[in-house]
């Protein structure tokens, strides 16, 4: 445990750097440029703007993850909920992102599907995997959805075509800063957190997450949780 925390420091110091150099870069350039008008400085202040979010955001993760590491409470509110309705909310929220970047995005969602799980946490988790399916599918990709479930459990798996992932790299999907594409990291955006946070929360709620497969068609992730009949309420320790 000591060593992975020691890990997680390391990585996390390092991905902190680079938005880091690049906002103080480009306040040098605006300091050096003390007489240019804000409209003619704003190229570095919305690249500067866009720098801080990612790290806010880089930031907020690494927390969830510090906090699930130390046992924390993470404010799960346990309850009978719609999945059928959030795996649906999900796919909308996604198909102006897909469209916009020449993908296709399809779902096959059963209906009255329950779940007894967090409503925010299972929709992040689910927003999780349908946005790194997006980044991922190549040109003209595709994107497919489906969510079923039985008395005990429910399943979602989001599938996509790319490339397939070397499978001496599939054992390390869901660990933290683990990115299968490093030189295109910066381009898709993220920081190899999601995967680990989706983990953390299926986990949680004593579900089950990996990677269905990955060959030459695409690549398929999925989680399945139990539904209120299939399981007892959790209890999280308190800190």
């Amino acid at each position: 445990s000591w060593e992975k925390q020691n890990q997680f420091v390391a990585d996390a110091s390092h991905e902190l750097k680079t938005p880091l150099t690049v906002i103080l870069a480009n306040m040098d350039i605006m300091q050096a440029n003390k007489d240019s008008t804000v409209w003619e400085q704003n190229k570095w202040i919305e690249n500067t703007k866009s720098e801080a979010t990612r790290t806010a955001e880089l930031v907020g993760d690494m927390l969830f993850l510090a906090r699930s590491d130390a046992n924390m409470d993470q404010q799960y509110n346990f309850e009978e909920l719609n999945f059928t309705s959030v795996v649906e909310d999900c796919v909308l929220t996604f198909e102006s992102v897909a469209f916009e970047k020449g993908m296709t995005l399809s779902s096959q969602v059963a209906p009255d599907l329950y779940a007894y799980a967090d409503q925010t946490r299972i929709k992040q988790a689910v927003m999780v995997l349908i946005d790194n399916a997006i980044k991922y599918s190549g040109e003209n990709g595709h994107i497919f959805v489906q969510a079923e479930g039985n008395q005990k459990n429910v399943k979602l798996t989001v599938a996509n075509t790319g490339t397939e992932i070397p499978k001496e790299k599939q054992e390390h999907l869901f660990e933290r800063f683990y990115r299968v594409d490093e030189s295109r990291t910066r381009e898709r955006g993220g920081y190899g957190l999601g995967l680990s946070i989706a983990k953390n929360i299926i986990e949680a709620h004593g579900g089950t997450i990996g990677l269905e497969y990955s060959n030459e068609k695409g690549t398929c992730i999925g989680f399945s949780i139990p539904t209120k009949q299939g399981r007892e309420p959790i209890k999280l320790k308190r800190q």
